[in-house]
């Protein structure tokens, strides 16, 4: 073939990859730039979900709440079992030493309950890209409960690497995950930033806690190329390769989420059923201007469903429970169930000064508080104590404690049994409890779920059942 062939010859391969790439189906583009949205019709079933009417695929009330709005729902039935979950998962904050009283160290936690303990939370600069440095005393604490491994073979201390603004826990920078996950020379700083980090104090692994990812943009393709690197990096260390991801019972906060990608990077999800930041959101139709707990056992039921269509069985999920209690101020004194107004977060506590919601710590201060003044003292810890009485509610699956224009949705002993009999029947493999620093002094609250959860493996052959205080 002559020279002046050859040109014309490449020229020609050009122009007819640029045609297939122009003519290419709109499904199928080269970038995963955000959640897709199948279209259905009744010709056209779903690959998992429910049909809207609008001809979307998807999961939620949006797309399924009546049968007169969804066309089809081509489900995929649950497996269903009787096994213990096997993992015991427990968030540790950081930030409770600075507590005036109900303070929670690591000495406080009962041998052999935990398996693994997720300190919370370490930042990420937004301008380097490397995790922010601690504080001394949060460098005590993790010391503490690295510490701990010496004693219990079984026990891992985990980060937790968050989305919120550096020391400042209340304000989220979900930017700076975007921008994290959107460029490799950042990611490049900061797991060489994580890989030091928990070399030099002795970490286990890494929970990733993006607080949420913007759906409609490219986070939803970036994230699991970010988790995947991270993974990467984690597999060449000596042993510190524990990876999970935290996600949301939002059905709104989940379809940002590729869950299908994420599920084969991660050892498992922590599915966190609570708001960690504020517990009554106005205007907010998810969490709802209403009385409730804090756990809502409808809205875990629809994201482990949720997620199983999204073929991710139930065993790599952690199912969250809280070690507080909702507070809140009901709107009419005559309506005081889960479901009535709410007018808003009642006072913080004294010790977590958070509107809207009590340690169960403090939820036990209030009906024995002789015994939370014999611990501290009257002198400079002046608490005006309001009579409270308290119920059950088997339809919320809570106890309920009631003041005036005080209102407290919180689990006991019953309740969290509820709690883990649902997580044995479908299947999942593991509890995360936030947090471990809302406990007792005593620990009395993961001596319950330790006993809950007899039958799993330990190596150190302690049990709690009888040495529980409440």
């Amino acid at each position: 073939m002559g020279g002046f062939e050859k040109p014309l010859l490449f020229m020609l391969i050009i122009a007819l990859v640029g045609m297939s790439l122009f003519l290419r189906p709109n499904n199928e583009g080269v970038a995963d730039v955000g959640p897709r949205r199948q279209r259905c019709d009744e010709y056209h079933r779903c690959e998992s979900g429910c049909c809207s009417t609008a001809g979307f695929c998807g999961r939620g009330p949006e797309y399924c709440s009546s049968a007169d709005r969804c066309i089809d729902c081509n489900r995929r039935e649950r497996p269903r079992c009787k096994s213990i979950p096997r993992r015991f998962v427990g968030y540790f904050e950081l930030w409770n030493g600075a507590r005036p009283c109900n303070r929670f160290s690591p000495a406080n936690i009962p041998s052999a309950t935990y398996e693994h303990v997720n300190v919370a939370f370490l930042t990420i600069n937004p301008e380097t890209f490397e995790l922010n440095p601690l504080y001394k005393q949060h460098a005590y604490a993790i010391a503490g409960l690295v510490s701990r491994k010496k004693y219990d073979p079984d026990l891992r201390v985990w980060v937790t690497i968050s989305g919120l603004a550096a020391h400042d826990w209340a304000i989220k920078n979900v930017s700076v995950f975007s921008e994290l996950a959107r460029s490799e020379a950042h990611q490049k700083v900061f797991i060489k930033s994580l890989v030091s980090f928990m070399s030099t104090y002795d970490i286990d692994g890494v929970d990733v806690n993006w607080e949420h990812p913007d759906g409609s943009s490219d986070d939803y393709a970036n994230l699991p190329r970010l988790v995947q690197n991270i993974k990467a990096a984690l597999s060449l260390t000596n042993g510190r390769w524990g990876l999970s991801m935290t996600l949301p019972v939002s059905l709104h906060a989940l379809h940002g989420y590729n869950v299908r990608k994420l599920a084969g990077k991660v050892d498992y999800f922590n599915l966190m059923p609570i708001d960690l930041h504020s517990q009554l959101q106005r205007g907010d139709t998810w969490n709802g201007e209403y009385l409730g707990p804090a756990v809502n056992m409808t809205q875990v039921n629809e994201a482990i469903d949720f997620l199983w269509m999204n073929h991710i069985h139930p065993d790599i999920i952690n199912m969250g429970l809280a070690l507080f209690g909702t507070s809140l101020v009901p709107e009419h004194p005559e309506c005081v169930s889960p479901g009535c107004p709410a007018v808003s977060g009642a006072a913080p506590g004294h010790s977590s000064r958070k509107m809207g919601m009590l340690m169960n710590s403090e939820i036990q201060d209030l009906r024995n508080p002789e015994k939370h003044e014999l611990s501290y003292g009257t002198l400079r810890h002046q608490h005006d104590w309001p009579a409270i009485s308290t119920s059950s509610d088997p339809d919320a699956g809570v106890r309920i404690a009631m003041g005036e224009k005080l209102w407290i949705a919180y689990d006991d002993r019953e309740t969290l049994k509820s709690k883990v009999d649902f997580a044995r029947d479908a299947c999942v493999g593991g509890v995360a409890a936030w947090a471990i620093t809302h406990d007792t002094y005593w620990g009395d609250y993961a001596k319950i779920l330790d006993c809950l959860l007899e039958g799993r493996r330990k190596s150190l052959q302690l049990f709690y059942c009888d040495d529980i205080l409440i």
